[in-house]
């Protein structure tokens, strides 16, 4: 992206509404600073009482008027909704007319000392104000990624990755994925979602079993009506909850799938997990919540060290998982976890439903063999 300083004048649009807002505050602050002198920066926003052709006529007074103190001043058309009313080259609409003029002012050059920002979804790259802005400055499109596209997920990998460098953190490629995988294509959820795992994992690294553990989309709700089906190995049971979950849905049947997926995941992980603590602490389903409860910090923080996270679970819940590894062979297990990644993997590569690989996947692992 050319700097700031190279340009006066910026479009930011596309269909992306959360990234939209998200690039246009960050110029904003490169453009007139964090904490900015009122004189120094005009913000216009849309309001019930004005019309949409005298907000541009005012937009455009404050584009003519220099800073009241001297210096750089910057505009800003905040988050702006009403692109689509521009019209075409004939139309004979106040609206249609405050957007030409609009554009014809632009193309005559702004002052210096005048930087113009605008942000809003719907602007048409092949209208007049479009096409002026990239030619007399910058035209920034940022689109939603179309889960129709075989490589929409790696797209939505790639702006997780970078929110994450934004914010000074690097995550992992398989981090990246998993969290497309779990929230889909809701670029709104990106910024909550990186910033759960910055908390999470403090000054430690980002790793996948981190964001498997506290990214989980939404639906956190109904996690326990399948793992309970599949700690008892029902399948019909997990089917039936499926079913029932994605025909209540709202969002994107395809991005509810991998929410599932990504559960059955972590589920089948704690699972192993329980399993071989048991093994190493020669005990049975029974006792590990009185296991739990009697360790010492000390030897609490041993275990993590070593990677059973099990050492800080909820000591009932711990129980719970334990009751549903005994009902499973550990090379089920392994089997299990390899069995979802390679879902996963089919989920890039593959052009079938996640909603097809989700259910093979329960009937191959849930039923009793």
């Amino acid at each position: 992206m050319p700097s700031p300083a190279e340009n006066n004048v910026f479009l930011v649009t596309g269909d992306d509404e959360p990234v939209i807002r998200h690039e246009a505050e960050k110029l904003a602050r490169q453009l007139a600073g964090e904490n900015p002198d009122p004189f120094a920066l005009d913000i216009f926003r849309e309001q019930d009482a004005l019309a949409t052709a005298e907000l541009l006529r005012q937009l455009m007074h404050a584009l003519k008027s220099p800073s009241f103190l001297g210096g750089r001043k910057t505009v800003w058309l905040q988050h702006f909704n009403s692109f689509a009313s521009e019209g075409t080259a004939n139309s004979d609409t106040a609206d249609a007319k405050a957007f030409r003029e609009l554009a014809d002012l632009i193309k005559k050059g702004l002052p210096g000392d005048i930087v113009l920002l605008m942000d809003g979804p719907g602007a048409d790259g092949k209208k007049a104000l479009a096409k002026t802005c990239k030619d007399k400055g910058q035209l920034l499109l940022c689109q939603k990624p179309n889960v129709r596209d075989r490589n929409w997920q790696a797209a939505m990998a790639e702006l997780v990755a970078q929110r994450g460098a934004a914010k000074g953190v690097k995550l992992p490629r398989e981090v990246c994925l998993f969290l497309a995988g779990a929230i889909g294509t809701d670029t709104a959820a990106i910024e909550s979602e990186v910033e759960k795992l910055i908390c999470f994992c403090g000054d430690q690294p980002v790793t996948l079993a981190a964001a498997e553990e506290i990214c989980t989309g939404q639906g956190e709700e109904v996690y326990w009506a399948l793992t309970d089906a599949l700690g008892e190995r029902d399948a019909a049971e997990a089917l039936r909850v499926v079913n029932t979950l994605l025909s209540q849905t709202n969002t994107d049947p395809e991005y509810a799938s991998r929410n599932l997926l990504g559960q059955v995941a972590s589920f089948y992980r704690q699972l192993l997990q329980i399993l071989l603590f048991m093994a190493r602490e020669k005990i049975g389903a029974h006792a590990v919540k009185s296991t739990l409860d009697q360790l010492t910090d000390e030897e609490r923080n041993a275990l993590l060290a070593d990677g059973f996270e099990v050492a800080g679970m909820n000591s009932w819940r711990a129980q719970n998982l334990a009751k549903g590894a005994t009902r499973y062979q550990g090379q089920e297990l392994v089997d299990a976890v390899c069995a979802v990644r390679d879902a996963y993997r089919r989920c890039i590569t593959a052009n079938v439903s996640v909603r097809v690989l989700l259910e093979e996947t329960i009937l191959r692992l849930a039923s009793r063999r």
